[in-house]
């Protein structure tokens, strides 16, 4: 249909008519994906072709297609970005329903309500790694930006831009004839009001059922299986900042805010700083928080009691229960308090818990998750437990350890 009035004239051309302009490219961006998903770990290619087999219109992967029509024509290398792009929004989708707790998908039930948390969190790790290698092989990707993005990327855009040399730029690999080069790690940005707010900006669609939010960066914590260890101290926003970014989003009507910060209670006063801020809004939106529970005062405890039944849920990352174990991932934490702190959580508050185990840390293998550190955890009751394997999905794997 053409629509024209006196200073414009439109075309609008329905969904079906665009998606058979790359009718051909996406038949052929199916067979690369199964091919890809080709593992010797059954579960793998059991979960990743039930949701990427689910459907979906896969919009990103055809404006690429189109982009790349626009442009001349789709060559081998589009064909692979595109395969990488549906990979890793797959695996967000496997992230997303296990935080969500959705059980459908598409109309379908979730890879999670199938297979349960564990298995869906892994299989999205892999398909995410899986895009990463297939971008190494893309010889059409001329550059990476590696770690905190917001300072790299601006440089990086205004060097091509210019067309200036990349060897000065921090925290970027990149292609320099047949070698992959990789410049050293930019230093981490001190002062993080720095960067722009994405909710001030008007950025993000509050509508959505999950906005993710970050207070801080880094982890107080230093355990030798998770990739925070990696960074050095806690940053934290200001705290005028912070205030500010979350009155749009309760304003906004944010339904679930999803605090992705490491340990959201590493510093105990600023944790009920802001805990007391979002309880003086008397929002109707709730709260997911990644804490420590051995890191609770009693004058936290005290303020939680006030939190209304539903606005707050709590993931509390216990790893492992037996001292040795986290003794041998480096893992610094009292479980004694740990253990104390979530009944008087369950006992005093409102608060929903969800205590986090990894499968597979040193000492503990497929055949010891049904042992004694594990239900020394399963005895606290009442509590959500989720479990995470660390050794994929091998028996073997985890021998090795």
């Amino acid at each position: 249909m053409i629509a024209n009035d006196s200073t414009t004239a439109s075309v609008i051309i329905d969904f079906d008519s665009i998606k058979n302009l790359t009718a051909s490219e996406a038949l052929a961006i199916d067979r690369l994906i199964l091919d890809e998903l080709s593992s010797d770990v059954v579960l793998i290619n059991q979960i990743g072709h039930y949701i990427i087999g689910n459907g979906g219109k896969r919009l990103r992967p055809m404006l690429l297609l189109l982009a790349a029509k626009a442009l001349g024509k789709v060559e081998d290398h589009h064909l692979i970005m595109a395969a990488v792009i549906e990979f890793i929004h797959t695996a967000t989708l496997l992230h997303d329903d296990v935080v969500d707790e959705s059980v459908l998908r598409r109309g379908k039930e979730s890879a999670n309500a199938v297979w349960g948390n564990a298995a869906s969190v892994l299989v999205g790790d892999y398909l995410y790694s899986s895009a990463f290698e297939m971008m190494v092989r893309n010889r059409a990707i001329d550059c990476i930006v590696r770690g905190e993005g917001e300072a790299t990327a601006r440089d990086l855009l205004l060097a091509l831009r210019d067309d200036a040399p990349l060897a000065p730029i921090p925290g970027i690999t990149y292609r320099e004839g047949d070698e992959i080069v990789a410049n050293p790690e930019r230093e981490a940005i001190a002062e993080l009001d720095l960067i722009p707010s994405p909710f001030a900006a008007g950025l993000v669609d509050l509508a959505k059922p999950l906005v993710y939010y970050e207070t801080s960066r880094g982890c107080p914590f230093s355990c030798a299986f998770c990739m925070s260890s990696i960074d050095s101290g806690v940053r934290s926003f200001p705290m005028a900042r912070i205030e500010r970014d979350l009155l749009l989003l309760m304003e906004g009507g944010a339904r679930t805010v999803k605090l992705v910060d490491r340990t959201f209670n590493y510093d105990a006063a600023r944790a009920n700083q802001i805990w007391r801020f979002i309880l003086a809004q008397r929002s109707a939106s709730k709260f997911h928080f990644e804490i420590a529970a051995d890191l609770l005062t009693g004058e936290n405890l005290a303020l939680l009691a006030e939190v209304p039944p539903g606005q707050f849920r709590f993931e509390i990352g216990v790893q492992s229960g037996g001292e040795e174990t986290l003794a041998k991932v480096e893992r610094s934490s009292s479980l004694a308090r740990l253990f104390g702190n979530v009944r008087r959580l369950k006992a005093e508050t409102n608060i929903t818990v969800h205590l986090d185990l990894v499968a597979g840390l040193p000492g503990e293998c497929v055949a010891e998750i049904d042992g004694d550190n594990h239900h020394r955890v399963v005895r606290l009751q009442t509590v959500e437990i989720r479990a995470f394997g660390i050794c994929c999905f091998s028996q073997v794997l985890c021998q090795k350890e």
